[in-house]
């Protein structure tokens, strides 16, 4: 009975603190911030828009579709697409647009890769770095928005939202986003923190991205990249208002492929971290220490469901003994759920169908945990486009 008690505070209190994380920066998403846009006196800046493409055939043609119809001067920006292994077919179609192919020939695919050759070969002068996937679409006044914020000198990560929400795994994919979006990029600018980076519709100052990307290491390019605003001291904003439409996967191994390249990424920067950064300048840090929190996380999915698993095997094992504390943790979850879903989901009877996927989704994770191999260059991609 001893051990029983100990177990269970154990557990209750490692399952508890990620909740109290998760609510406290729910609940600071939810605080309404105005954007203030300057239309009057738009400064018409010069744009790099690089767009990496690795075997992207399916969907790179309608991405550069949507770009091109810009109401934005077309001479203050440029498309830049880095196009690694496409096929003839497709290649010879996007080089009558007006764009600028980079091809990229390296023995050993990567984003981080693409984005190094690219910047290497881009000539002149530009005040902006936009990364987009090759899978993005935007909406025609999207330049004219980012004009309207960027600075020139902070980083924004502009609000990625899901374009497909046509099955079970792809609803709850993009659910699992719009948390993201709540907790750590609107919640955490909302009181202050950096926003966390996402990998794509992001806007970079030309002059400090140049700079930086050459010393990309990993396959886990944008969390290198955050770690490198924070140790410049660099602000990261999210800007909520400006959309940046993904797909979202939509079966079982692709979900499987992607998360598992997620949690390889955020546990091996999690220990990079210390090897780059001295302890003293980590501990000096309270953005570099809530980023290093974030990234020794297991997978929100694990910890939600584990809350409610952990109780119903203490219930089985010791009824009569077992804490009703853990009623606090389940009411927890439902708060957090409440606070950082977008209203539109939870109003549709298919989110509510799609949580029937849950228990497949949550062993594949579990899974992914354990194949986890902490490379610098295990790169792989998501498919995109014919159900992937």
């Amino acid at each position: 009975m001893i051990m029983y008690n100990f177990l269970d505070i154990i557990f209750y209190f490692l399952l508890l603190i990620p909740l109290l994380y998760y609510l406290i920066f729910s609940f600071s998403g939810k605080i309404k911030t105005n954007v203030v846009r300057a239309h009057i006196a738009r400064k018409h800046l010069n744009y790099a828009i690089i767009i990496p493409a690795y075997k992207e055939d399916n969907v790179i043609l309608n991405t550069l579709n949507h770009l091109i119809k810009q109401n934005y001067n077309k001479d203050n920006y440029t498309i830049f697409v880095a196009a690694d292994s496409m096929g003839e077919a497709i290649m010879e179609k996007i080089s009558h647009l007006d764009i600028t192919i980079i091809n990229i020939n390296e023995e050993v695919s990567s984003k981080a890769k693409a984005l190094i050759t690219t910047m290497d070969s881009i000539e002149g002068n530009y005040d902006g770095v936009i990364i987009l996937d090759a899978d993005n679409n935007v909406n025609s006044c999207f330049l004219s928005d980012i004009d309207d914020i960027f600075d020139g000198k902070s980083v924004l990560q502009l609000h990625r939202t899901s374009k497909n929400c046509d099955s079970q795994i792809s609803m709850l994919d993009s659910i699992s986003e719009e948390i993201n979006n709540s907790i750590f990029r609107k919640g955490h600018t909302n009181i202050g923190f950096p926003s966390a980076l996402i990998g794509s519709g992001i806007v970079f100052p030309f002059i400090w991205f140049k700079n930086n990307v050459k010393n990309l290491k990993t396959f886990a390019e944008d969390k290198e990249l955050e770690l490198f605003c924070i140790q410049d001291k660099l602000n990261i904003d999210y800007i909520e208002d400006i959309y940046v439409y993904d797909e979202k996967i939509n079966n079982k191994t692709s979900f499987a492929r992607q998360r598992h390249r997620w949690i390889n990424t955020q546990y091996l920067m999690f220990i990079n971290a210390f090897k780059i950064i001295p302890f003293r300048d980590i501990i000096s840090n309270i953005a570099l220490l809530d980023k290093l929190f974030q990234w020794i996380l297991p997978p929100r999915l694990i910890i939600f469901c584990f809350n409610i698993i952990f109780p119903l095997i203490f219930l089985i094992l010791y009824p009569s003994s077992t804490s009703y504390k853990w009623i606090l943790n389940i009411v927890l979850i439902f708060g957090i759920i409440i606070l950082s879903v977008p209203c539109e989901y939870l109003k549709e009877k298919r989110f509510y169908t799609s949580l029937l996927k849950i228990p497949l989704l949550l062993l594949i994770t579990i899974m992914n945990i354990f194949k986890i191999k902490l490379k610098m260059n295990n790169f792989g991609a998501t498919n995109h486009g014919l159900n992937q």
